[in-house]
């Protein structure tokens, strides 16, 4: 007895200690590993049908995408717009934003590549020049004579001793048609401009420290970037257009945070009020709020402390914790309100001790599941509502005991006055049979649908800069190859394979273009095939030498060039200033395998491209929008199926600790509450989605808790705790429907609907 004794009287000390190591944790990870706050559903959502290596490289490429940015100074006067771009750049370059800035239209070192092709120019001849030459060496000779002699020529001269059939005029044509699908952007003045409709833009391009894409930062370098974009704006009178992943995620994600703040206070606020006016006390007022910062700091904490990059739904998520983990001491408090003189704090607990313990298991089964997903949001979620509702429940079994005390209490407010119990009908049945007369109805309208085009609508600020990015870019949409092969090699074999294809499409107007790796560096076949169509020209390099005026030594170093030992060319041969334009599409080596991008512009049927890709091994085409919806649609489904899971251990559970007859009957009430809300919302238009699927899980949990307060209660105390948490959760979530973020919008329709309906089956459970 003293042994137990001990533990209850320390137990407030060891709870406190837990939460201040959690605190000290989660504060210690942080330092080490900044975390990161993600409104990309692309990064949570891991792709299915896909490899683990393959997923990997499209993270890398995700990442490099959302790393780049370009600005666009527009305007109809080209001096003007001009100088309005070099003061942007001057002023960019010093505000520490950009690991990489670029204006200048020298973006490709010519002498280095124009070395590059000499030294290797027998490796690079295209198809069309190696068909000349095989079909006919003795014309093709011919033709090279009359380019020499013309003085109408790309390349030059100079280096006609180690390339005396001017193949490098050929190899230049080649390589300036292939880069111009890099940029459709042109060099004038020193920077790189289009016009289009006589609106003038000049480009800057960068690439974003890993500090300004921490989203987490108030002060990061977008905001600068915006600032100091719009302030140029204003003073030459021009237009600054913001393009880049990186500009849609600060908005998206500063609006969230502000949406949150606002929120989590008016919600806080509005249920403080209520339970002022509930109970008429000043004193109970701190400690609810004790009972909601620890719940929500512990959830915030145990989030920070076991994932890195928090996604932005997730911390949205949490602010459901408001109006849910102070549940317990609502009970907590009434049946404090309602007791007789001689119940000590003991006592109480005693009393609702086993109604607070099968609530809290029942909810947190409902979360425990989703920590089997393979997906990061909902482990988040999981993890969310399992440490904050953990939590509330210690407050309420470990600290409520110790802090309630009879001056929190007016014995004249609502909670505290008694009433005589009213016997009801039990209408239950009734409300089941209603929800499954109105899903029967419309079950040719019930689907699963997720449509991420939808979740985020830019700003009209955005909107128009990338509208203002496609004129000046020359096109609307992208979207994107992963080429995957066991060596450098092996990926530009399958690459050429695909574009070829893509090739054919184009000619057939089925897109505008694309930007591939192989454009600039052929695989080792067509390397062989390039030497080999050279090699025709031997017989015909005498005379060449003789005409031209070579010296004769020259012939033995070129018949030593063309048919001797030599090198393949390889993406490290290609010049600095190229290789780094291509960086972002060229992946390099990932777990073993060496991968490559290729970017697909205006394509007008992505559904050939896919069946492109899918007759081609080793190509992954991804269509972002499309792909990830059909992601969220696999997980919704994965959370139905495990919502079905968790409702079948609830059931278990009530009838473990009801038997089986009233167990049986109180499992009518999660059936009543998916079947209801799926029901009204269909009749609202809306399909089932992933924040519908998120919605019902907490519903159910929240439902639950109604039942077996109402059925395990005393008679007026626990209808009053029901009505109490059903109005904080109402309030809670009501708010969120307010919100302009779609998903935050139909999370909160979703709970709000569905805990009416939880209340109303608590109602018609109840016989007294």
């Amino acid at each position: 007895m003293k042994s137990l004794q001990s533990i209850h009287s320390k137990a407030p000390i060891i709870f406190i200690l837990l939460l201040v190591a959690l605190a000290a944790a989660a504060f210690t990870a942080a330092i080490i590993s900044p975390r990161h706050l993600s409104t990309s559903f692309t990064s949570m959502i891991p792709q299915l049908g896909m490899s683990e290596s393959m997923a990997k490289a499209e993270n890398v490429f995700t990442e490099r995408q959302n790393a780049n940015v370009n600005l666009f100074v527009s305007g109809s006067d080209f001096d003007t717009v001009r100088s309005a771009a070099i003061r942007l750049f001057d002023e960019l370059d010093e505000c520490g934003a950009f690991d990489e800035l670029s204006l200048d239209s020298s973006t490709i070192d010519t002498e280095e590549l124009f070395k590059a092709v000499s030294d290797n120019v027998y490796n690079l001849l295209d198809e069309e020049t190696r068909q000349r030459i095989v079909s006919d060496p003795m014309a093709f000779q011919n033709d090279s004579l009359a380019s020499i002699f013309s003085a109408f020529t790309v390349s030059s001269l100079s280096n006609l001793d180690s390339d005396p059939f001017l193949l490098s005029e050929s190899v230049w044509m080649n390589l300036l048609g292939k880069m111009g699908s890099l940029t459709t952007l042109s060099p004038k003045d020193g920077v790189l401009c289009t016009e289009v409709d006589g609106i003038w833009y000049v480009m800057i391009s960068g690439v974003l420290s890993e500090e300004s894409q921490n989203l987490t930062s108030s002060d990061g370098g977008i905001e600068a970037i915006f600032k100091t974009g719009d302030a140029i704006a204003s003073e030459f009178g021009v237009e600054v257009s913001y393009s880049g992943l990186a500009f849609h995620s600060h908005e998206s994600a500063t609006g969230a945070q502000r949406e949150m703040a606002i929120i989590s206070v008016v919600s806080v606020v509005l249920i403080l009020l209520m339970f002022f006016l509930l109970c008429r006390n000043f004193h109970i007022l701190w400690l609810f709020l004790l009972s909601l910062t620890i719940s929500v700091g512990s959830a915030a904490c145990a989030l920070i402390l076991f994932f890195k990059d928090i996604h932005v739904l997730s911390m949205i998520f949490g602010t459901s914790l408001i109006g849910t983990c102070i549940d317990y001491s609502i009970h907590s408090y009434i049946c404090t309100a309602q007791k007789s003189p001689d119940d000590a704090g003991f006592d109480i607990r005693k009393k609702i001790g086993k109604s607070l313990t099968l609530s809290f298991i029942s909810t947190e089964l409902c979360y425990f599941v989703l920590l089997f997903s393979s997906y990061d949001i909902l482990r988040q979620m999981a993890v969310i509502s399992l440490t904050g509702l953990l939590s509330s429940y210690l407050v309420a079994m470990i600290l409520y005991p110790r802090l309630l005390s009879e001056r929190m209490i007016n014995r004249n407010s609502f909670v505290a006055k008694p009433e005589r119990e009213r016997k009801l009908p039990f209408l239950l049945p009734w409300l089941a049979i209603a929800s499954t007369i109105l899903v029967l109805v419309q079950i040719p309208r019930i689907g699963i649908h997720n449509d991420i085009t939808s979740l985020y609508t830019p700003s009209e600020r955005m909107l128009r800069s990338e509208t203002n990015a496609a004129k000046a870019m020359g096109y609307l949409d992208t979207t994107y190859a992963i080429i995957e092969g066991e060596t450098e090699n092996d990926a530009l074999e399958t690459e050429l394979e695909f574009v070829r294809r893509l090739d054919e499409l184009k000619s057939q107007g089925l897109l505008d273009g694309y930007v591939a790796t192989v454009s600039f560096v052929p695989p080792y076949s067509e390397q062989d095939l390039s030497r080999s169509a050279a090699k025709a020209l031997l017989p015909y390099l005498g005379e060449q030498c003789d005409i031209l005026g070579i010296d004769k030594t020259s012939i033995k170093s070129n018949i030593e060039r063309i048919s001797g030992h030599y090198s393949y060319f390889t993406i490290s041969s290609l010049p600095e200033s190229l290789r780094s334009m291509i960086a972002s599409i060229s992946l390099g080596e990932i777990d073993g395998k060496h991968y490559e991008v290729v970017i697909i512009q205006n394509a007008k049927d992505t559904s050939v491209i896919s069946e492109i890709a899918s007759s081609v091994d080793n190509v992954q085409y991804i269509q972002t929008a499309k792909d990830t919806s059909a992601q969220l649609d696999r997980l919704s489904a994965m959370m139905f199926r495990l919502f079905i899971i968790a409702v079948l251990a609830i059931v278990v559970v009530m009838v473990l600790f009801f038997g089986w007859k009233k167990g049986l009957s109180m499992s009518l009430a999660p059936y009543t509450i998916l079947t209801g809300t799926i029901g009204v919302l269909t009749l609202f238009g809306l399909s089932l989605d992933f924040f519908v699927a998120v919605g019902l899980v907490l519903i159910v949990g929240l439902g639950l808790d109604y039942m077996v307060f109402a059925s395990n209660g005393k008679g007026d105390s626990s209808k009053k705790a029901v009505l109490l948490s059903f109005l904080t959760t109402e309030l809670s979530f009501g708010s969120l429907m307010f919100s302009s973020f779609r998903p935050v919008h139909i999370f909160g329709l979703t709970v709000f609907v569905g805990i009416l309906i939880a209340y109303l089956c608590t109602i018609g459970a109840s016989r007294k």
